[in-house]
């Protein structure tokens, strides 16, 4: 479906070949390699990729030069500070875990009562 909108002259967001790339037709603009951006922990965290797809895709459209973009993408590092509650990666001595605070009432600490 994407490829035929994009054969059709649309525009999308797509993930190929581990780059996350703008493409319209034949066209495609490499945005940067998956593992370099922090919020997909190395290329990793799919559902992130995923998430990153449309942002890119809407800043792309509304102006945002392609070496913001890339920036953006290299500056954003999640942590308890700036996502709390995302998923969160904590290195303990050896062991790194990743961790997501889940409730019955909602999927943000503040949510609960």
């Amino acid at each position: 479906m994407v490829r035929q909108h994009c054969k059709l002259g649309g525009l999308a967001a797509i993930y190929e070949n581990g780059f996350i790339t703008i493409s319209k037709g034949e066209w495609k603009l490499r945005i940067e390699k998956a593992v370099n951006v922090p919020l997909t922990y190395g290329g990793k965290a799919v559902f992130n990729i995923q998430n990153v797809l449309p942002a890119v895709l809407a800043a792309y459209v509304q102006g945002v030069k392609v070496e913001e973009l890339r920036e953006a993408l290299a500056t954003f590092v999640p942590s308890a500070a700036q996502t709390p509650g995302r998923l969160n990666l904590f290195q303990i001595k050896k062991f790194r875990r990743w961790i997501t605070p889940t409730t019955r009432t909602g999927s943000r600490p503040s949510e609960t009562s």
